[in-house]
């Protein structure tokens, strides 16, 4: 075992310890400590034994600087700032529409005008929607629930099957 490995395996204890600073704010504790262990190969890899500092001292900061960035970008997803601007048009377009029309325009429409494929429109159509949570429950023991929501659809029935017997109460 070299003694960068060593270093990293006395140290992901510190890791630990800053990751559970922000445990419970929003993002994932695997994904909290992802970035912690890339801070803290970061602090390894560029770690001078010549300046007197105690390798804990130094590797703070830098595993704090990168949980951190976590949060300033927003999580693991990243979204491109075309993807993004992309969004925007869209949204513009939309809104503008739905003013004039009363209906948001068709994928297909909003190709043609903005000059981009389908999928292209989709893609940042789809980018724009907040990430679905697939742990957003916990059992009586703080295990994560796999929750994925579905929509009712009982009201949707209810509704048709009044529908439908108006209209064969129709003469």
């Amino acid at each position: 075992m070299s003694d960068k490995d060593k270093l990293a395996q006395l140290h992901l204890g510190l890791v630990h310890a800053c990751c559970k600073r922000f445990s419970g704010k929003g993002i994932e504790y695997e994904e909290l400590y992802a970035a912690g262990c890339l801070g803290l190969t970061k602090a390894i890899n560029n770690f001078d034994d010549s300046r007197g500092l105690q390798f804990s001292t130094y590797a703070f900061p830098v595993i704090m600087g990168e949980i951190k960035r976590l949060f300033r970008d927003g999580g693991s997803v990243r979204v491109s700032r075309s993807l993004r601007e992309l969004s925007l048009k869209i949204n513009r377009l939309n809104n503008e529409n739905e003013l004039k029309n009363g209906t948001e325009m068709t994928v297909s429409q909003l190709s043609k005008i903005l000059n981009v494929s389908p999928e292209e429109v989709a893609e940042a159509m789809n980018s724009a929607r907040p990430a679905l949570s697939l742990t957003a429950d916990y059992d009586e023991d703080g295990n994560p629930q796999t929750d994925v929501p579905t929509p009712d659809i009982q009201d949707e029935i209810s509704e048709r099957l009044s529908l439908e017997a108006a209209i064969n109460a129709l003469p």
